[in-house]
């Protein structure tokens, strides 16, 4: 992608980025770099991740990075809108725990590029990279990264940086060691106290570096605001309510945002536990409906992703 191509908040949001690290303290020869950036979701995030960390690619000598998102599935697209914005200019690697990861299953994942779990197949990654003239990015889950505690990063991009608050990733995120640290959300999570887990604990997450809001996106035309569909079930005169009524809503909103966008994202926030469940059971009969979107759900329990 050129940067000419990017939404004019975008390039608002990455002017900023760049501002703040060449005003940044020198550590040595490095300079060093903490802070949040706030855009709504389909606004263009993961554009000005890829675009700044090409910035920081093979800037002086040859450098490891590393970008953090909470799921397998996601990581692999981020890897391939990566690409698309930064180029080729670096050495790419998936980081990952195998099937001891929620969505991992069988091992079915197509990764765009190689993909490793162990910290001995980073290291000869890199050496690869340094042969090749260029720096290696790693992309990994919240979930494994712990495990590449001991290596020293250029930079650091935590996508759905809302993740970094939960206890268990928490103390890993602030631990990994990185000259610039950039945390990427939509949704930030805050704690009463500034010294907690929460994003605005300045001292581990930054400043907030940029941030626009989900109307100002929508005033502008860039995304279009949600339609909620509320729906009533009765569980005695229908085998299956939540997933019947699920499709029909589906179907109903993928025809009319095809009328005026060239795709649909369509969002259910469901009941419950008991309900995102049965929509993971039953992925197969919304892909009949619904073949060409990618499903996802989210739920804390981990066996379900």
């Amino acid at each position: 992608m050129l940067e000419k191509d990017l939404r004019p908040y975008l390039k608002d949001c990455l002017e900023t980025i760049r501002a703040e690290y060449y005003s940044s303290p020198l550590q040595g020869l490095l300079r060093s770099l903490r802070g949040r950036i706030v855009i709504p979701t389909g606004g263009g995030k993961t554009a000005v991740e890829a675009i700044f960390l090409r910035d920081m690619i093979n800037k002086d000598g040859h450098d490891i990075h590393i970008v953090l998102a909470p799921r397998i599935a996601l990581l692999n697209q981020l890897i391939r809108d990566y690409r698309n914005c930064a180029g080729q200019q670096y050495l790419a690697v998936a980081f990952h725990s195998g099937k001891t990861e929620p969505d991992y299953g069988k091992g079915k994942i197509k990764w765009a590029e190689k993909a490793v779990m162990s910290v001995e197949d980073i290291k000869s990654e890199f050496a690869r990279a340094k042969r090749m003239d260029k720096d290696l990015v790693v992309f990994s889950t919240y979930h494994s990264v712990n495990r590449l505690l001991d290596l020293e990063f250029d930079t650091l991009i935590a996508d759905e940086s809302q993740y970094c608050v939960a206890e268990n990733w928490h103390e890993t995120v602030k631990s990994i060691n990185a000259h610039v640290k950039l945390f990427f959300t939509a949704t930030e999570k805050w704690t009463y106290n500034s010294n907690g887990r929460g994003l605005n604990n300045e001292s581990v997450f930054g400043k907030r570096l940029y941030e626009i809001l989900p109307q100002d996106l929508i005033d502008k035309g860039y995304i279009v605001p949600p339609r909620l569909h509320v729906i009533y079930g009765d569980a005695s005169t229908n085998k299956n309510p939540v997933i019947d009524e699920c499709i029909r809503i589906a179907k109903y909103q993928n025809k009319h945002t095809k009328k005026t966008l060239p795709f649909s994202k369509i969002l259910f926030a469901m009941n419950g536990t008991k309900d995102v469940i049965t929509v993971s059971q039953n992925v197969q009969a919304f892909k009949k409906v619904l073949p060409n979107h990618k499903i996802f759900t989210i739920i804390s329990n981990s066996k379900f992703g």
